[in-house]
């Protein structure tokens, strides 16, 4: 039996990624926070990495290093991060938060955290083990 596109694990994976997407952004845009999901992501990863390079942190947001030049301009003139140039070189940029940017980020947080909990509401903590290492396990599916 050939099982329906709505059935298939991508496309469900798919559909919940953009329906959690807009509900996160309408969440965020009604709290008033004045980013955007992916420009919060960015800055998360680079709290969470302690600053980088571009190249790494679109590794780590899992984004092309050329799409988020961009992103970081804008976060960059919210005076939420900035960029250093690295010494010795001309070309590679350290991009750090600044003190806005944490301040920001540990004021948003309590809303951040809610979003994810409300996202595994009626699953069992031991359910959501089981998503995490099955998601987990398909990601490494498409390690190059």
């Amino acid at each position: 039996m050939q099982e329906s596109l709505h059935q298939t694990v991508l496309f469900l994976i798919d559909q919940v990624g953009k329906r959690s997407k807009r509900h996160a952004q309408r969440r965020m845009d009604q709290a008033g926070m004045g980013v955007t999901i992916d420009q919060w992501v960015l800055l998360k990863v680079l709290e969470d990495m302690g600053g980088g390079t571009q190249r790494e942190l679109a590794e780590r947001a899992v984004r092309d290093p050329a799409s988020i030049t961009r992103t970081l301009d804008l976060l960059e003139k919210k005076q939420l991060l900035e960029r250093v140039q690295v010494e010795g070189d001309r070309r590679s940029y350290q991009v750090l938060l600044t003190k806005t940017g944490k301040a920001f980020i540990a004021e948003h947080m309590a809303l951040i955290h809610q979003l994810r909990e409300e996202s595994v509401t009626g699953l069992t903590e031991k359910q959501v083990l089981q998503l995490r290492d099955a998601l987990a396990r398909m990601a490494a599916n498409f390690d190059d």
